[in-house]
């Protein structure tokens, strides 16, 4: 597990497979943590610096808390992010048009807050 605190990542293992195909660098999935919540995000970048990653976020106790952590338990949320290695985005529109409504009608407003949140500091981390 590859813990991001830091701008430098360090891990003492990061079993790495990746294949150079069409000009892109793939890479299957790698598992991290974000600010205590386990990531994982596979994809490609190309030699040019553009970037197509998808991150998967379960569900988590710590993410949603309370109640909602039960009805959504097992869930992931799928986040694409593009753009290009020195500017990165995240469409966070997934969150609000797939599973908002799931969210907030099974665990509240605090559980979309949280995620929210936390759909921030990820964007931040991307951007180093």
């Amino acid at each position: 597990m590859l813990k991001s605190k830091e701008r430098v990542y360090h891990a003492e293992q990061l079993p790495v497979h990746l294949t150079v195909r069409d000009g892109r660098i793939h890479v299957d999935p790698i598992r991290m943590t974000i600010d205590r919540q386990p990531v994982s995000f596979s994809g490609w970048v190309d030699f040019n610096g553009a970037i197509k990653y998808l991150v998967e976020v379960p569900m988590t106790d710590r993410l949603v808390g309370g109640t909602g952590a039960k009805t959504l338990k097992g869930m992931t949320i799928k986040i694409p992010v593009t753009g290009t290695v020195n500017e990165p985005r995240l469409d966070t529109s997934v969150l609000q048009n797939t599973i908002g409504g799931i969210i907030k009608g099974a665990a509240g407003e605090h559980a979309v807050e949280k995620i929210g949140s936390f759909l921030e500091k990820l964007q931040d981390e991307l951007k180093k």
